[in-house]
């Protein structure tokens, strides 16, 4: 089905009433959600569309009336002809993490709540989960980030403007045909144990920072049997003093985020008849980020220990143009091949801290 009509609303204008639209594209990214969308037009009336198309306003994407991408207008390009939209999680770097008085909090639910009172445009249903202490003010991107990865859980926000937090599938919804795609796979990421030094007391006035500890996680023994053993170090004294059970549950986290896995060198491109849901050709534009893909005769590293001929992958990012044969997926655990990867990458792990 990859002729699935996208209407795009700007405002709850449809664009196609103010001119011709085209090249309608979008992307969802794990975590985060909807990511990115921008489409192109033809024959605005300006003066009108200026009034729709500004900076700031809601950008959702349907198939038949489902949403399927939401987020907010970028500055439109200086023709009037391009435009752009980011997803609505990107709004928690814009606001800091605080309570109804205004004071800094490490409690994330009341970060939340307190924040969509402030005007962060979401809707949150509650299930965020428990904050990570801190003693610095911080943005609210920064606490969603170490609190989910301490409860091992991705955060995001969906299509209908939702929050999310959810802990990778274990099923998969989709499934690849053999021969859809090959798996290059590597090592970069793995990590059968992960340690991670924090600050474990303070002294002094103002306090500062008096003694360190270590934290520590260890994939189970079978696991690490399978795939070796490798040691991972994170570095957590800038999050400023926690627990050990604090710090335990963050690296136990990313251990578990990171699961008993390798990872991935190539991202697939699958066309619709090479992708299929329940049985049938999935519809490229409604494939969504954390979704789980068998594919089928990819080499597995477990192999000759479980006897599958299958490879399961968490899709991490989704890049789709509407009207496209095929849709590009990148798995959870892409190592970074080029330039852009790599510097995308660290720019992640520097965020973290």
């Amino acid at each position: 089905m990859t002729g699935a009509a996208i209407e795009v609303r700007v405002g709850g204008v449809p664009v196609r009433s103010l001119g011709y639209v085209g090249d309608v594209a979008f992307s969802h990214t794990l975590p985060g959600g909807c990511a990115e969308a921008s489409w192109g037009m033809a024959g605005l009336a300006k003066g009108v569309a200026s009034s729709v198309l500004r900076r700031g306003a809601r950008v959702v994407y349907t198939v038949g009336g489902f949403p399927i991408w939401q987020g907010i207008l970028s500055q439109p390009g200086a023709d009037m002809e391009s435009f752009s939209a980011t997803g609505l999680f990107r709004e928690a770097s814009r606001f800091m993490a605080l309570d109804n008085t205004g004071a800094p909090t490490y409690d994330l639910d009341a970060a939340i709540v307190q924040a969509i009172a402030d005007g962060m445009p979401w809707i949150y249903d509650g299930g965020a989960p428990t904050g990570i202490s801190t003693d610095k003010a911080e943005y609210l991107s920064d606490l969603i980030a170490v609190s989910s990865t301490a409860a091992a859980v991705r955060a995001g926000v969906g299509p209908d403007g939702r929050a999310y937090f959810r802990a990778d599938p274990t099923t998969p919804t989709l499934h690849a045909v053999p021969g859809a795609g090959v798996m290059g796979q590597a090592d970069d990421d793995y990590a059968s144990r992960v340690k991670g030094e924090y600050v474990s007391a303070l002294a002094g006035t103002p306090p500062v920072p008096s003694a360190t500890a270590i934290a520590t996680a260890t994939l189970s023994g079978a696991d690490e049997l399978l795939y070796g053993t490798s040691m991972r170090f994170v570095d957590l004294k800038p999050r400023g003093l926690l627990t050990s059970t604090e710090a335990n549950a963050v690296v136990s986290g990313m251990l578990a985020l990171a699961g008993p896995r390798v990872g991935f060198t190539e991202r697939l491109e699958l066309a619709d008849y090479q992708l299929l849901r329940d049985g049938s050709p999935a519809c490229l534009a409604l494939v969504r980020e954390g979704e789980m893909v068998r594919v089928h005769g990819a080499i597995n590293p477990g192999q000759s220990v479980t006897g599958s001929n299958f490879l399961d992958m968490v899709v991490a990012e989704t890049s789709y143009v509407a009207g496209a044969q095929t849709i590009t997926l990148a798995p959870l655990g892409l190592a970074p091949r080029t330039l852009a990867d790599v510097l995308a990458v660290t720019a992640v792990e520097e965020s973290f801290a």
